[in-house]
């Protein structure tokens, strides 16, 4: 099990099943959402995330058609990303989840 959340640690989840590969996309829309020259993803299944803390705090931004970024309303950070067309996976910013023993 991962653990992990956003930068001010309101919103709080649990990761239960395995991370996909991560993968490193430099499309427009995700260097303005990371900030970056590339932002850093892997899948998993919506049935594995669990949000433990802050789902008041969670917000969606539908930044393409079908496509819903979600993030912290107080700090800012990702927390997932999901498309309409599948329902059952979501994305997540490879920097967000921790192992257990805590951070680094």
């Amino acid at each position: 099990m991962l653990t992990g959340g956003c930068l001010c640690g309101g919103v709080r989840f649990e990761i239960t099943g395995e991370i996909g590969s991560p993968s490193f996309c430099h499309c427009l829309q995700c260097r303005r959402a990371s900030g970056s020259a590339f932002a850093t993803n892997a899948g998993i299944s919506a049935a594995d995330f669990h949000l433990r803390a802050g789902a008041d705090l969670v917000r969606e931004y539908e930044s393409s058609p079908g496509q819903f970024r979600a993030f912290c309303s107080r700090c800012g950070s990702p927390v997932y990303s999901r498309r309409r067309d599948h329902p059952e996976l979501f994305t997540i910013t490879d920097g967000l989840p921790q192992l257990e023993r805590g951070d680094a």
